[in-house]
């Protein structure tokens, strides 16, 4: 609550923040205090990879080390999701493939191979939703990023 009390109050006067940061501009603690603060105000940072990839290449010139940390971690999350989309978006295209083809087949051939390609489809979009929301990153995983920021800045 504080916290957001505080970026309240910075976002009122940024002139008095930015004048008190020139003061401080030698002192080390006075831009890892900014940029805490920076993410602690960036919601897309905290709500998505994206907008913590936004927020990381913002600050990549302020601190090259952060950076390399925080980049690797963030390229296997973003790597994750598109594994995760890779499967979805097969099992979907596998499924739609099998239950059009139980069309023809119904036609041809009769009900019970037509009812074994609908059962086949179904059971293989749902089996890739299922693998697909297990590998896909979650918020627990974000969170856990925004934890290994906070530590870097030694705030936890």
């Amino acid at each position: 609550m504080r916290l957001v009390a505080l970026v309240f109050a910075l976002s009122l006067c940024p002139d008095a923040a930015r004048a008190q940061a020139e003061d401080e501009a030698g002192d080390p603690e006075a831009s890892d205090a900014e940029r805490y603060v920076a993410l602690s105000a960036d919601q897309r940072a905290q709500l998505s990879l994206g907008g913590f990839r936004t927020y990381l290449e913002r600050v990549r010139e302020d601190d090259e080390a952060l950076y390399r940390v925080l980049d690797t971690r963030l390229d296997e999350l973003e790597e994750r999701t598109t594994i995760a989309d890779v499967i979805f978006w097969t099992g979907t295209i596998l499924s739609i493939g099998a239950l059009v083809a139980a069309i023809p087949v119904h036609e041809e051939v009769g009900l019970d191979p037509a009812l074994g390609l609908v059962f086949g489809g179904v059971g293989t979009f749902l089996l890739a939703v299922i693998v697909q929301a297990v590998v896909r990153p979650g918020q627990s995983d974000l969170m856990a990023l925004i934890d290994l920021y906070d530590e870097r800045l030694g705030r936890r």
